[in-house]
């Protein structure tokens, strides 16, 4: 939870953990603080840049890419130049999905409520 600590964490489950007890139902909570969000991530992965992961074991994360940066051609090369400078080395392999979140009047799907996050 940002800008919150463990004391934080074990206040909000306080209602929940008993009921689990109560249902027998076994689980391992683990809280830890760390003092900045680098020294969690270097717990978490190991020490940088690759940690002690490998191909095998990715990170997987999520990123919105614009339409216009697909679409208009420098900046489309600047992106395929990052991605194959991520995984020149053989190291890192990135995944893609790829949506259709046309909103135009012609599309068939149904328009995005207005505080989508990205209605592109």
């Amino acid at each position: 939870m940002p800008d919150q600590n463990t004391s934080s964490i074990h206040s909000l489950l306080a209602a929940f953990l008993p009921e689990l007890d109560r249902l027998n139902l076994g689980y391992n909570l683990t809280t830890t603080d760390y003092p900045t969000y680098l020294d969690s991530f270097v717990a978490s992965y190991g020490a940088l840049p690759y940690g002690n992961l490998c191909s095998s074991f990715p990170i997987i994360a999520s990123r919105l890419i614009p339409r216009q940066t697909v679409l208009e051609s420098a900046s489309n090369r600047r992106l395929v130049d990052l991605y194959r400078n991520v995984t020149d080395g053989g190291t890192w392999w990135i995944g893609c999905s790829f949506l259709s979140v046309d909103d135009s009047p012609a599309s068939k799907r149904p328009p995005h409520p207005r505080n989508a996050v990205h209605p592109a």
